[in-house]
């Protein structure tokens, strides 16, 4: 799994379909700040888009969450459809349990991703500080 958006890969899948990032932009219903801050891996991609990409790009969900950073694939019974209702439609129950529960494995995910991060970032500090006594 990518730990981030793997950004030369989906640019690579865009160009091999045809297509761009604002042609993407606009299947997803974002607009160009959106589709910049997927870019630059500072947006969550929801599972609903996970299935819209991978519908856009005729790849599997689980090669998309993957290529997204996203920590499990989506399963998540919300289609394309769902993704462009009005937010006032009502979502069943269980796919609202289960969209929930794929963010937060996706949270819980980066945060790991994150304490990881700032662990080996105050070790290389404590290394250089102690290799400079």
């Amino acid at each position: 799994m990518a730990l981030f958006f793997d950004q030369e890969w989906f640019d690579r899948q865009l160009a091999a379909h045809g297509k761009n990032r604002a042609d993407l932009a606009a299947r997803l219903g974002v607009n160009d700040a959106e589709i910049i801050d997927i870019w630059k891996d500072q947006r969550e991609i929801s599972p609903a888009e996970v299935a819209i990409i991978a519908e856009f790009l005729d790849q599997s969900r689980a090669e998309i969450a993957s290529r997204c950073g996203v920590s499990t694939p989506s399963t998540s019974p919300l289609t394309a459809q769902h993704a462009q209702q009005d937010s006032t439609t009502e979502i069943s129950p269980a796919d609202r349990e289960t969209a929930l529960s794929n963010r937060l494995a996706r949270i819980e995910g980066r945060l790991a991703r994150l304490e990881q991060t700032l662990a080996d970032i105050h070790a290389a500090l404590v290394n250089r500080d102690s290799g400079q006594d």
